[in-house]
């Protein structure tokens, strides 16, 4: 016996198949269950709501572990363990307390025969089953890895910390709201809704796109909802729901109780921040201008988007939400029904199989048999003496009939009958020979010796030979039948083809045509962008418009602030970094020069808003550059450091500023220097002493 046989015939790994079979009648009775307590519960608090949920999803991690723990203490249960057998034989069940098949009336003989015949198959396939359900965890565990992965690179990825206004309104709302924990505030130019990352040491990425299109209001609100995610460990208890999913993730019930977790969550914080604000309507316009900016988060982060936005608004403003709650409910109604409807489908195909291997038994059992010639009988009453004889030469027992699962299939000479007729070369239904004239039809326009696969993926996608010769034709080359059906999945059709001919685009491959599809590059929309002076743009720049929502309407609004030249590249820039017409109009009423597009891009890579260049114009810097503004955000010269430095006593300009940022001189190495003694030291002189480092233990300051 191999270690592997080993391994799959241990009473442990058993017991862990059994347990996981077991689960699929038990999460369905749990998911019922938590139906039934949702609509007990619909008009109660949303905590409670989500207690009941994580209680419901917890059971379901308990009982396969319950299951496992009990199967594993006594295997001897009712449940079959097989042991292993060499190459070419048969795994012989053992089955501990079944009642013998000949005592009993009919009734009884036929369950415990259905329930023997199941126990046998389903220990005979569990090894695989098992394989399956290792294969589904390792990659739902590299998916969670990977979640894990992404969610801690934003922390790092194009972030700063915040402006010191939002620094402050976070501490405010953070005693609001009772967070002890230290909670850093940063601004991001990857994450386009407010997210948390972390529970140890949390972390709130504020979207720098929001601080420009929000208001100073809603973005406080928002950031209370991220508070409230702190508040609650969401993050931490995030983590371990997605653990259970990636256990349990062949069951439907569990990913609709998972859901309905996410949805109550945020339906809490909903409640804390509007708690915390006070303004449920400033809330809730708050979410619907999100929603305008909103790119799905990672996973495992824990954002202020999350759930279903229309039915948080709804739920916020006392709107009725019946629709969205009867959906919800079909869905776990549905899910609970599929567990129940597979069961009893399996249930149904037991019972048929196992009538089969009846009718198939013995000859010397029925009453025809027993009429007939009696050569090959068994003489009444031998047959039970000379059973254990036959055992003991190891001869299989004729009581027990096993249903042959290769006597239903075709021979290996014979061809597959299917009930749809396949497509013959005119696209219609073959008739008589069908099969033949389909195949013929593809071998003249060179598509010969298909696989019974290939075959079957035309007929299932209604693949004439007409449009594979048509689509041939039109890109001047032979398409694979792969290449034919992702065509038809994704609807490039031949008229697609000759339209985008039509506009100069007579050299897409099959993958860009599909990708066109995908994301929605029409004939009209390059149309639309020839008219816009965007013409002969390559297939790579279209998707990219599209993917990055450069429209036809977004190129006229940045052509009637007078960039009428911008790049296809520069085009995709603004897009990927912000650069709205709303942002331009904002900018330029503050500053006396004309941005060009690359000053544009980098005010929105390093955060130079209308809020900050105000701030500075307060302080007496309101005639900086563009490229002085830039050069202010990347060294860090913030309104919260000139006034420090005020307190002091020096005004210093703005080449000053940048001098004193790139030699360290911060305000705890001026208190340094004064407490030395050093009270009328000029900003020259404090930069020539941080840079010669001439004052003793200023090293660190």
């Amino acid at each position: 016996m191999s270690a592997i046989e080993t391994l799959l015939t241990s009473t442990m790994i058993q017991a862990l198949g059994w347990a996981l079979v077991h689960f699929i009648w038990q999460g369905a009775a749990i998911a019922a269950l938590y139906a039934l307590a949702k609509v007990l519960l619909r008009k109660r608090a949303a905590n409670i709501r989500y207690a009941a949920a994580c209680s419901a999803l917890g059971l379901m991690l308990a009982a396969p572990v319950i299951s496992l723990f009990e199967m594993s203490r006594s295997p001897a249960g009712a449940h079959v363990f097989v042991e292993a057998s060499p190459a070419g034989a048969q795994a012989e069940p053992m089955i501990a307390g079944a009642p013998q098949r000949a005592s009993g009336s009919p009734a009884s003989t036929q369950s415990t025969s259905l329930k023997q015949w199941a126990s046998e198959r389903l220990a005979l396939y569990l090894p695989w089953l098992l394989a399956l359900w290792f294969a589904g965890v390792l990659f739902f565990s590299l998916r969670f890895a990977g979640g894990l992965v992404v969610a801690h690179r934003l922390r790092r990825r194009e972030t700063g910390p915040a402006l010191e206004q939002w620094q402050g309104k976070i501490r405010d709302l953070a005693e609001r709201l009772g967070v002890s924990r230290h909670v850093r505030l940063c601004e991001s130019l990857v994450v386009e809704v407010p997210t948390v990352i972390g529970w140890l040491r949390p972390v709130i990425l504020l979207p720098a796109s929001a601080v420009t299109g929000l208001s100073a209001a809603q973005i406080e609100a928002l950031i209370a909802h991220e508070l409230a995610h702190v508040r609650r460990y969401d993050y931490l208890i995030n983590l371990l729901q997605t653990a259970v999913e990636t256990l349990l993730f062949y069951h439907p019930a569990v990913w609709w109780v998972s859901a309905e977790i996410r949805e109550e969550r945020e339906h809490c914080c909903d409640d804390l921040a509007v708690a915390a604000c006070g303004n449920v309507l400033l809330y809730a316009r708050a979410l619907a201008e999100l929603e305008q900016l909103r790119i799905a988060p990672p996973r495992l982060a824990v954002a202020a988007s999350g759930g279903s936005l229309l039915r948080r608004i709804q739920r916020l403003i006392g709107r009725p939400a019946r629709a969205h709650r009867f959906e919800s409910g079909v869905t776990g109604a549905v899910a609970v029904a599929t567990i129940l409807f597979l069961l009893a489908g399996a249930h149904a195909l037991l019972l048929s199989k196992s009538q089969k291997a009846e009718a198939s038994g013995p000859v010397a059992t029925t009453p025809a048999a027993q009429s007939g010639p009696s050569v090959g009988k068994t003489p009444a009453g031998e047959g039970a003496d000379q059973e254990p004889a036959q055992r003991a030469k190891g001869a299989p027992p004729q009581a027990e009939p096993e249903y042959d699962s290769e006597a239903e299939e075709p021979d290996a000479g014979q061809p597959i009958a299917t009930e749809a007729e396949p497509i013959s070369g005119d696209g219609q239904s073959g008739g008589s020979g069908g099969p033949q004239d389909f195949t013929g039809s593809m071998r003249d326009i060179g598509y010969a010796n298909l696989s019974v696969d290939e075959l079957t993926a035309l007929d299932v996608h209604n693949i004439t030979p007409a449009f594979a010769a048509e689509a041939n034709s039109l890109l001047n080359m032979k398409l694979s039948v792969s290449q034919l059906v992702a065509f038809k999945v994704h609807g490039v059709t031949t008229g697609l083809i000759e339209k985008l001919n039509a506009e100069g685009l007579s050299t897409l491959t099959p993958e860009q045509l599909v990708a066109f599809r995908v994301h929605g590059v029409s004939p009209q929309f390059v149309s639309e962008l020839k008219t816009l002076g965007y013409d002969n743009l390559p297939a790579e720049t279209l998707t990219a418009f599209r993917v990055h929502g450069v429209s036809a309407d977004y190129i006229r609004a940045i052509k009637e602030l007078g960039y009428d030249r911008v790049s296809a590249k520069d085009l995709t820039a603004f897009r990927v970094h912000g650069v709205s017409p709303a942002f331009i109009q904002a900018i330029r009423g503050h500053l006396r020069e004309d941005l060009s597009e690359a000053q544009l891009i980098a005010f929105r890579v390093h955060g130079v808003s209308e809020g900050f260049i105000k701030e500075l114009g307060s302080l007496g810097y309101s005639d900086l550059s563009a490229d002085q503004l830039t050069s202010a955000r990347i060294h860090g010269v913030t309104p919260k450091f000139i006034e420090a430095m005020r307190s002091f006593g020096y005004r210093p300009t703005f080449d000053q500023l940048l001098q004193m940022k790139f030699n360290a001189v911060t305000p705890a190495f001026v208190e340094l220097v004064r407490g030395r003694g050093f009270s009328d030291v000029t900003i020259d002189q404090l930069i020539e002493l941080r840079r010669m480092n001439l004052i003793p233990g200023s090293r660190n300051k």
